[in-house]
């Protein structure tokens, strides 16, 4: 290693190294046999050609964008690369940053293989509740939200100006003008081609049956095609389960896996195992980006991840699923035409369309205050913006000019959504707020993806009880995290009521009303039975026919989200298992008065003078679209 120079090393004074039988890492020790196999497959990747040009414009440029094909090897290779030109700078870390957790795990596992590390030790992973690495670790995986809970709390991170710091984003389908403007400056690495080539299949004719035929063209494959495992993508969970256990039913001897977010850690590294059978894995659109099924031959993908069409760009990227060890074959269930004419370019960032009331409270929170003037990269809607504010003002987290008040400084620190310091705030005051914690950790967990398979008595239990254990295991640690923060910012435990207490559960639905008043909706007698006004936009929506609330005529509900499909619904987003989760009743006056007077707080906030002067927006063009990179 004493060859190396900081920001200064060749490509071939790195793979010499790498070609050694001596371990350059680990003193004493060589490299395994597996090691040398794994080289071999990595020295084939198109990216291990280009490694010296890297090199050069990483010496050159603090920022470098760089587009390659899926299965390009760019998520592995390049942070190796990076790794030996900064191994004799101490204290120096490369993040490289994943969509999902189940990519970042399963990339660490693989690049901690390619260079016969420990797992966890000069390669490691951070995911949510999940660690596998030390201070002397040197190239960390993780999650978006992970570094970015790093960057707010390490007082080191987050100064604005790191000259020694350089970014490198990596993508197949970014579009590369727009994050080169962004930046000023940086440079361009191109990488064309894949490992192996991928066969592209297209329907002559659409059908309305994708589902059905998704399941028909993995058993023809299975039946009549050579060795190689199928890679089926769904739209939701609950699709996956139903397509499961029809397509065990029309096998014999294709093991059948279910891939998605709520899976267990064990199940869903399944996917990951050898088998001497072939293997069909049903999954959403979490196996789309960054996660490699070595086994993988055969992709068949449809056109929708509900509710809306794919976009070009994730249909590339399901493509690039296959052909990662050998030549593949894609079947896209759906025509060229379908493709070239109806898809989007790329899917809109989840930013722009989401609810921006918490992402514009954490950007308050870190001192930057002009969230209207933020130099995003993709400019968030006015109206989605403009509304995130009033949310935001209506939970009292906003001055009237726009400045971030002490309550909003304290929800901001909470590791669920801010809105729930409100609802804290008041179930301490009515001394439920230990029951509050419970159901804020329920209400994180919105996928019902349903129950998993195992074999150990608490995982048959939750099985027969139609629980998730990794979803139950998950809202413990959020419950736990929640605690500590609550005796932080309150200084005292969590109160619990008596369940016997007639107010019991009064007392819940009274927190609740007080702060979800921006999400109240009253009962419309013109409109029919379960048709609802929002109170803050006089919108119009029914109870989604899914909800337990169906039916039953509450005059107040509180929503989620206002979802806008065909017919506009009062959700909570749960992969199409979705509801209003609370409502009043009509014989708690008081719960009543509570939305009453948010109703009033709020006209009075709508009827105060040059109330929009503090949230001008200076939107000029469309809003940029790209996909997750």
């Amino acid at each position: 290693m004493e060859h190396l120079r900081y920001r200064n090393t060749t490509a071939d004074e790195a793979i010499r190294l790498e070609d050694a039988v001596v371990h350059p890492f680990r003193e004493g020790h060589c490299h395994s046999k597996k090691y040398f196999e794994l080289l071999r497959l990595r020295r084939r990747l198109p990216v291990s050609s280009k490694r010296q040009e890297f090199l050069d414009l990483y010496h050159q440029h603090q920022v470098i964008v760089v587009s390659a094909e899926t299965g390009s090897g760019k998520t592995t290779q390049i942070p190796q690369f990076i790794l030996f030109d900064e191994f004799t700078a101490a204290n120096r870390i490369i993040v490289c940053t994943q969509p999902r957790r189940l990519a970042a795990t399963s990339v660490a596992k693989r690049v901690a293989a390619e260079m016969d590390v420990t797992l966890g030790d000069m390669v490691g992973y951070l995911v949510r509740f999940e660690m596998l690495c030390h201070e002397g670790t040197r190239l960390s995986y993780m999650t978006d939200g992970m570094l970015l809970q790093l960057v707010k709390d390490d007082i080191y991170f987050n100064k604005f100006y790191r000259i020694e710091l350089k970014v490198i984003i990596m993508s197949a389908t970014a579009d590369v003008d727009k994050f080169l403007r962004y930046f000023g400056q940086g440079a361009h690495f191109a990488v064309a081609g894949r490992a192996y080539p991928v066969d592209i299949r297209h329907l002559q004719q659409p059908t309305p049956h994708c589902t059905s035929l998704a399941l028909h063209t993995a058993k023809h494959i299975h039946e009549t095609s050579p060795e190689g495992d199928i890679l089926v993508f769904l739209t939701t969970a609950r699709d996956i389960d139903d397509a499961c256990l029809q397509l065990r039913e029309a096998t014999s001897d294709l093991q059948v896996l279910p891939l998605y977010s709520r899976l267990s850690k064990s199940e869903q590294d399944r996917i990951f195992e050898r088998s001497t059978r072939r293997r069909c894995i049903l999954s959403t659109n979490i196996a789309e980006a960054s996660l490699t099924i070595d086994s993988v031959v055969y992709v068949i993908g449809l056109q929708v991840i509900a509710p809306a069409p794919i976009s070009r760009a994730s249909a590339r990227q399901r493509t690039g699923r296959a052909g990662r060890t050998r030549p593949g074959v894609c079947y896209r269930l759906y025509t060229k035409d379908d493709f070239n004419e109806v898809m989007l370019p790329s899917t809109p960032p989840e930013f722009v369309l989401k609810d921006l009331s918490d992402s514009i409270l954490q950007i308050k929170a870190m001192g930057i205050n002009d969230v209207t003037g933020f130099d995003f990269i993709d400019k968030p809607d006015p109206e989605v913006l403009f509304r995130a504010l009033e949310d935001l003002y209506c939970m009292k987290y906003l001055n009237y000019d726009s400045t971030i008040t002490t309550s909003g400084t304290m929800a901001a620190r909470l590791p669920v959504h801010p809105v729930w310091y409100n609802a804290f705030v008041k179930a301490h005051e009515l001394e439920c707020s230990d029951e509050m914690l419970t159901i804020a950790a329920i209400q994180t967990q919105t996928q019902q993806d349903g129950a998993t398979r195992a074999d150990v008595d608490l995982d048959e239990w939750c099985f027969d009880a139609f629980l998730n254990r990794r979803a139950l295991e998950d809202i413990t640690l959020i419950r736990t995290l929640l605690y500590k923060s609550f005796y932080h910012l309150f200084g005292a435990k969590p109160k619990r009521s008596l369940f016997e207490s007639p107010d019991y559960e009064t007392n819940i639905r009274k927190s609740l009303a007080w702060a979800f008043s921006h999400n109240l909706a009253f009962r419309d007698m013109e409109s029919g039975k379960d048709h609802y006004k929002v109170l803050h936009f006089d919108w119009l929506g029914g109870i989604h026919p899914d909800s337990s609330l169906v039916g039953i005529d509450h005059p107040w509900v509180i929503y989620d989200e206002f979802a806008y499909t065909n017919i506009q619904y009062l959700t909570t987003d749960a992969e199409n298992v979705q509801q209003a989760r609370w409502a009043t009743k009509e014989t708690d006056g008081e719960v009543q008065g509570i939305m009453l007077q948010a109703r009033q707080s709020f006209d009075e906030a709508c009827r105060r003078p040059n109330k929009a002067a503090a949230y001008v927006y200076d939107y000029e063009g469309d809003v940029s679209i790209t996909s997750d990179t």
